[in-house]
Formats: C-alpha cells, sequence, structure tokens
C-alpha cells in the first residue's frame, strides 16, 4: 500500500478507523513473515542430480552453496556419475552423494531439481543452475566460484611431483591441456605446439601437461596424461603460474583455485564458461562461424555436431593472439604482480582481449 492511498484512507476514514483496518493487515504481514523465516529453517531433503560433463558437474557447487545457504538446515543428497562423485567428495555443502541413483530415492524427497544449463544457453552455466534451483536477486560473484577439495594427500602427491623433476614454485610453470570433451572444442594442436615453443625460448618456462590418455596430447614438457587423478591434477596445477587450455573440466579447476587461464573457445561463447575472476580470459574467433551453442535446438546433440564438418571456429583462433594474452597476463599477474583488479584495463587497452566474467557482465545472450 503506498503513501497516497494510506493518506486518501485516513482522510476518508478517519485516523481511528484507518487503523483499526490496518492493524489486522500489519499482523497478518507479520505472521507471513514469521512463517516463512519458519519453513526455511525446517529440515528438508533436497535431491539433485547432473550426470554428464565432469567440468558441469563442478560448476554445480555454487547452487548447492546457495541452496545451504537458504536453507540451513537442509539435507542435500546429490547423484551424479561415478566420475563426478570424486570431483564432489569432500563438499561441504552436501550431505550425500550417491551414483545413478535417483529413480530409487525421488520419493523421499520434497524438492528434485535436475541441473540442466543446456535449456539457458544464453547463461553462464553456473547463472543456469542457479535458476533452475530459484535462486533469485543480484548473487555476488564471490558466491559463484566453483568448490573442490583437496585433501593432504593429492597436495603430498604435487610435493612430491615437483621434487621428482627437480621442479620449485620458483620456477614459471605452464600448465597446458589441449584436449576437450567434444573433438569441435579442441584447438589444433600444431598451434599449442606453436605457443609452448615460443614461450619456451622467450621465457624459459617450464611446461606440465594435463589430460586424460585415451585423446590426443602435444607431448611436450613434462606429462602428467593418464598418470594421476583430476584431484592430484588439480593439487599440481595449484602450483602453476598460468594455465593454457581448451574450454574444458580444468579450465573450471583453474577457475575454482583461482589460477591465471587462457583459455580457447568456439562452440561455446566465452561469457558461457569462463570463471568469474579478473584473471581469466577467452580467446574466441573474432568473427565468422561461432558460437553455434547458443542457438542448437535438440539437446540430445547439444555441443556435438558441427555443419561445417570441422571446428572452423576453433582453426580461427590465431596462436599470436593467444601469445599476446598469455604475455599480458604474466607481465600483470607473475612479474609486475600489480593487482588483478589492472588485468582488464591492460589487456583491453592493449590488445582488445575481452570477456573476465569478473568485471564485464556480458551474460545478456549477445555474440558482440
Amino acid at each position: 500500500m503506498n503513501n497516497a492511498i494510506k493518506s486518501f484512507l485516513r482522510k476518508v476514514l478517519g485516523n481511528q478507523n484507518y487503523q483499526r483496518i490496518a492493524q489486522p493487515i500489519k499482523t497478518v504481514r507479520y505472521l507471513k513473515f514469521k512463517i516463512k523465516g519458519h519453513l526455511l529453517k525446517r529440515p528438508v531433503h533436497i535431491l539433485l542430480t547432473r550426470y554428464s560433463g565432469l567440468g558441469d558437474v563442478l560448476m554445480a557447487t555454487p547452487a548447492i552453496r546457495m541452496l545451504k545457504k537458504i536453507y540451513p538446515r537442509a539435507f542435500i543428497v546429490f547423484d551424479t556419475s561415478k566420475e563426478g562423485k570424486e570431483i564432489l567428495k569432500g563438499n561441504p555443502y552436501i550431505d550425500k552423494i550417491t551414483v545413478d541413483s535417483s529413480r530409487l530415492m525421488e520419493n523421499n524427497f520434497n524438492w528434485h531439481f535436475h541441473l540442466s544449463y543446456e535449456y539457458f544457453p544464453h547463461l553462464h552455466i553456473v547463472d543456469s543452475y542457479l535458476k533452475c534451483i530459484g535462486a533469485k536477486g543480484r548473487i555476488k560473484n564471490e558466491e559463484k566460484k566453483p568448490i573442490i577439495i583437496l585433501s593432504d594427500s593429492d597436495r603430498e602427491f604435487a610435493k612430491r611431483f615437483l621434487c621428482s623433476h627437480n621442479l620449485s614454485e620458483h620456477n614459471l610453470l605452464i600448465g597446458v591441456h589441449a584436449q576437450a570433451g567434444y573433438e569441435q572444442r579442441r584447438w589444433p594442436l600444431k598451434n599449442f605446439v606453436k605457443v609452448l615453443d615460443y614461450m619456451e625460448k622467450k621465457y624459459s618456462v617450464k611446461i606440465i601437461e594435463f589430460g586424460a590418455d585415451n585423446q590426443p596430447t602435444v607431448g611436450k614438457g613434462i606429462s602428467l596424461v593418464g598418470k594421476c587423478t583430476v584431484k592430484q591434477s588439480a593439487a599440481v596445477l595449484q602450483k602453476c603460474s598460468l594455465l593454457i587450455c581448451n574450454d574444458s573440466l580444468i579450465l573450471h579447476v583453474a577457475g575454482a583455485l583461482d589460477i591465471p587461464v587462457v583459455a580457447i573457445f568456439g562452440p561455446a561463447p566465452p561469457w558461457t564458461r569462463l570463471p568469474f575472476n579478473n584473471v581469466s580470459f577467452g580467446c574466441w574467433a573474432k568473427e565468422g562461424c561461432r558460437g553455434c551453442l547458443l542457438h542448437q535446438k535438440d539437446l540430445s546433440k547439444f555441443g556435438m555436431d558441427c555443419d561445417k564438418g570441422f571446428p572452423e571456429c576453433m582453426y580461427a583462433v590465431k596462436s599470436e593472439e593467444v601469445v599476446k594474452t598469455i604475455e599480458k597476463l604474466l607481465q600483470i599477474c607473475v612479474f609486475n604482480k600489480k593487482p588483478f583488479g589492472n588485468v582488464l584495463k591492460c589487456l583491453e587497452k592493449d590488445y582488445g582481449v575481452r570477456y573476465p566474467i569478473g568485471i564485464k557482465e556480458v551474460d545478456k545472450g549477445k555474440i558482440p
């Protein structure tokens, strides 16, 4: 009830009669507020499900944290794949992790949320998941950061790995991951080789290659391909100064650990995938065929088909552009140790590199 209506009623009814009417309304509002607060505190059982894409499972963790914040007494169960369970293990906001059991448990829960970003292709994956659970209002970027919990054994593995190769944190370590879940999201290996050759020659960097043993590799530097778990890889990545990768799981792991990253994008626009911080940058084709995931309607083939027969958008990203981005990011974040807030300003001014999600809001569905 706005002030104009209140003044009119007071004038017509008189102040005493107005108070007789207004007081019950205030009482009802107060009771509704108290009841709502009680409901938020009552124990509820919530089932969340997401199976495909390890990176997509990791990106669901901000939504889990938000649910726990809204419903502190909620018992949250996350049903996922066997590999997804390893990613989520140790998360303090999940009460129980199950594997492919949702059909057996659905009737035992107050709410069931299936987290599917595919229905909101114009949004960042994290924002899509938050929309799935009904989160409203402005959510801080810090609350959109994925959560990955590393154990003491994971950190010990990283320490032993560095010692075994005579490496230390004083070395300039560059992580590289040339793989991706779909071939359409892989930047050509020859381009990775060209970039790494340049970095080795100019900066004497030490290269650590991450990945699985069932996909092509760059074959440069020290290989961790297929030799450790995802979390052990994350512990080693935490020792790196920078990561170069495609749109894949390790991009989101780097975001969870606040590791500077330069990622190459094609079918998926950078603003739908990049971490919410100031040290993550995406290199994307400046024009031509790109961002087809924004327009793909068949969810069963989401991100799997390419009308061109090969990922033209990935081939259109030049290695020179990637090198310039890496050099400037290293100069600001590693060599000069300037505040991360300067990164965007310097990169955009010098090279026109865009899409750090933490600073620039570009989730409006428009391709720049």
